[in-house]
């Protein structure tokens, strides 16, 4: 389970795979990769069927991340997602400290970290819409000043006999 070319869901790392990350994925894949280290976790966190599904499912993850954190740093994915729950929630820099000694959390630094990385790009929609009307703006004024100063006033001696058609509809084809 902890090998560097093992391809597990507990190496997620990017803010996509870590928001597609579930518990439930990361049972089902102990359960058919490794069977014996499964029943061991699974008598460990007192499964059974009268037990709540989601409190099982949530221990049996929790285990099995400490565990595999310890042997490859990289098998950290519920780390990420632990460490992102609780800064959202206000969690003091002791706490912060304290849980990551036991392999449950990221440090600090490694929180601030990955939520810079996961809103790098969190306004691209808004700011690619903002350049479309900037530049529709740009060209409309262009296309104005041109029509003012090209076209002849009532107060010039200059005679056009062309006429222009400026209008928006025309200037989009």
């Amino acid at each position: 389970m902890c090998y560097s070319n093992f391809d597990s869901c507990l190496k997620f790392t990017t803010p996509d795979q870590l928001a597609a990350y579930s518990n439930k994925v990361l049972c089902k894949e102990v359960s058919m990769e490794f069977p014996i280290y499964n029943a061991v976790v699974t008598g460990a966190c007192k499964a059974s069927s009268s037990c709540n599904e989601i409190a099982t499912t949530n221990a049996i993850a929790l285990a099995t991340s400490a565990i595999a954190k310890v042997v490859n740093p990289t098998m950290s994915a519920v780390a990420y997602r632990i460490s992102t729950v609780l800064f959202h929630s206000g969690i003091s820099h002791v706490d912060v400290q304290r849980l990551n000694r036991l392999g449950i959390c990221m440090s600090s630094d490694s929180v601030i970290n990955l939520h810079e990385k996961m809103g790098e790009n969190f306004d691209y929609a808004a700011k690619k819409w903002k350049k479309e009307i900037e530049e529709n703006n740009s060209t409309l004024l262009f296309v104005r000043e041109i029509e003012g100063k090209m076209l002849n006033r009532s107060n010039d001696d200059m005679h056009l006999d062309t006429t222009l058609n400026l209008d928006e509809d025309s200037l989009k084809a």
